[in-house]
C-alpha cells in the first residue's frame, strides 16, 4: 500500500509481498485500515503517515473472544463510524472443503449475519448483534444510527446495540430477491432510503432490476 498526497512523492505504507488490499481512511485521515491475505483475510490498521501497523480482526482474534467464533471466521465487510476511529464489521465462516482458491467472492462461505465494533486505537472488540440478528449495514452520516439488514427485516440500531426500530421494513423470506437491499441515508441522517430489488417470474426465467424504492423517516 502507498499513500499519495497531491504531487508529493508516494509513501510506502506496507510491504508489497503481503497481499494488502481495500484500504479505507478514517474521517480525520489519520488511520488507514486494510485487508491482508487471500483465504483467510485479516483486518489491519496503520497510521496514514506510516508506522504503528497492528492486527485488528482475524480468526485467532475472534476465537479468543469466547463468542462462538473460530480460527476460520473472518471479517466480511467493514466501515468507519463517521468522525471516529471505531469500525463496524460483520463476519463469515470459511468452509475450506467447498472453497476453491479462486473463489475470492467467498461464495462457499457462510455469513454469520452479526454486527461487531472494533476500536482502531485500543483494538477492543464488542459485539452489538448476535449471529442471525445482523447482516449488511449502512451507518447514518452523523454516526448515531445503523440500518441493519436482518434475515427478514431491516432494523435501525444504535451504537450500543439497542434496537431503535425493530421492523422498519419487512423482507418476505419466501420472495425471490435479485440481491440484497441497498440502504442509503439522507445527508442529515433523518431518513433512510432502501432499494429492494425483486425478481419477477416470467415464462423464461426472472426479470432482474425490478423493485421498490422505500423512504422512511427516523
Amino acid at each position: 500500500l502507498y499513500l499519495q498526497d497531491g504531487s508529493d512523492p508516494p509513501i510506502q505504507l506496507t510491504d508489497d509481498a503481503q497481499q494488502d488490499k481495500n484500504p479505507v481512511f478514517s474521517d480525520d485521515g489519520e488511520k488507514v485500515v486494510f485487508l491482508r491475505g487471500d483465504i483467510p483475510q485479516d483486518l489491519y490498521s496503520i497510521n496514514a503517515v506510516g508506522g504503528q501497523e497492528q492486527l485488528l480482526v482475524s480468526g485467532s482474534v475472534l476465537s479468543k473472544l469466547d463468542l462462538g467464533y473460530y480460527e476460520l471466521s473472518e471479517i466480511q465487510s467493514f466501515a468507519f463510524i463517521p468522525g471516529t476511529h471505531q469500525l463496524l464489521f460483520n463476519t463469515c465462516d470459511i468452509r475450506f472443503d467447498d472453497l476453491k482458491p479462486e473463489d475470492c467472492l467467498r461464495q462457499a462461505s457462510k455469513s454469520n449475519n452479526d454486527l461487531l465494533l472494533v476500536d482502531v486505537d485500543t483494538k477492543k472488540i464488542m459485539r452489538l448483534l448476535e449471529p442471525g440478528q445482523g447482516g449488511n449495514f449502512a451507518i447514518s452520516p452523523d454516526g448515531k444510527f445503523i440500518a441493519v439488514q436482518g434475515p427478514a427485516q431491516i432494523a435501525i440500531v444504535e451504537l450500543d446495540g439497542e434496537i431503535h426500530h425493530r421492523d422498519l421494513i419487512y423482507i418476505d423470506p419466501r420472495q425471490r430477491y435479485e440481491g440484497d437491499p441497498v440502504m442509503n441515508w439522507t445527508e442529515d441522517g433523518s431518513e433512510v432510503i432502501v432499494t429492494l430489488p425483486v425478481g419477477l417470474e416470467v415464462a423464461h426465467g426472472f426479470i432482474p432490476d425490478v423493485g421498490s424504492v422505500l423512504r422512511y423517516p427516523i
